[in-house]
């Protein structure tokens, strides 16, 4: 199928382009289309208006200050893949644009237009959860920032005002050098969406531990307990993996995420791989499993 007509606008400017959203209510803005385009085809998202923003150039700009990384919304995942841009989680996020999708879609698609359509299984949602990152928006009004844990409300639902709001850029705190991550998602092959993901973070010269589970056609679960037991561990035991289910299910239980067991089973043994990559030291080759 192709999509309904539409009017065709290329901003110039990030304010160009909040002007044309408010002149035209339920605009909708064009960066790398690999989500979008498709939803358009199959005229599942009716849209009368588009707005281009991909030639803005502050939307493809990186911002380095001591404590933090601040990303262009414009910047592809291939851009990360290939390690154009520093990363601010020591690996971290080119593990994670590395795996998205295939090599045609992260050389298009912009990690500002994956955390903007808010899509529960895909990676950026649950990466820049685990990193800590914040979102920085503009409106009419100014820019604004948002936590990422306050950012995707719902799949597909963002904080953001969708009449007259864009995600301008992803502000990611930097971790020490000592920092360790792990990242797992279940999938039935390479490119395909998952059905579960997550991520661990864990900086012990910084005081932080993050574990997040994403995937499910649900938002994305922030696992405090959990992640408060994995800044206590020492290495892998059978011990600690009795633990840390426990406090899995008890955060899952506690952000009102039920499933079938065979749902609860992979959520949990996702979260488990994903820390016992952390504690190793590294993240190994990203896996998948059936």
């Amino acid at each position: 199928m192709k999509p309904m007509p539409v009017e065709y606008y290329r901003a110039e400017s990030i304010e160009d382009a909040i002007n044309t959203m408010v002149a035209f209510p339920g605009a909708r803005l064009l960066a790398g289309g690999q989500s979008l385009v498709p939803m358009l085809n199959l005229r599942i998202m009716p849209v009368s208006h588009l707005v281009d923003i991909k030639k803005i150039d502050s939307l493809h700009r990186v911002e380095e200050s001591p404590d933090h990384i601040r990303y262009g919304a414009a910047l592809t995942h291939a851009q990360f893949e290939d390690g154009a841009v520093p990363d601010a989680c020591g690996g971290l996020l080119r593990h994670v644009a590395s795996g998205i999708a295939y090599r045609a879609v992260r050389n298009r698609g912009t990690v500002g237009g994956a955390l903007s359509l808010a899509d529960a299984s895909t990676d950026w949602v649950t990466a820049m959860l685990t990193a800590g990152a914040t979102i920085i928006a503009q409106g009419p009004d100014g820019s604004r920032r948002i936590p990422m844990r306050d950012f995707v409300q719902s799949p597909y639902q963002t904080a953001l005002n969708p009449e007259n709001e864009l995600l301008v850029a992803v502000e990611v705190p930097r971790v020490s050098s000592s920092c360790d991550w792990g990242y797992y998602k279940i999938m039935q092959k390479p490119g395909e969406y998952a059905s579960s993901l997550a991520g661990v973070l864990r900086d012990t010269e910084r005081n932080v531990s993050r574990a997040v589970l994403g995937g499910g056609n649900r938002a994305p679960v922030l696992l405090e307990t959990t992640a408060g037991i994995l800044a206590r561990a020492g290495g892998w035991t059978d011990q600690l993996k009795a633990e840390l289910s426990q406090a899995i299910a008890s955060d899952l239980a506690q952000a009102s995420r039920a499933g079938e067991p065979w749902e609860q089973h992979s959520w949990t043994n996702c979260v488990l791989r994903a820390a016992r990559q952390a504690l190793a030291g590294k993240a190994s080759t990203l896996e998948q499993s059936s």
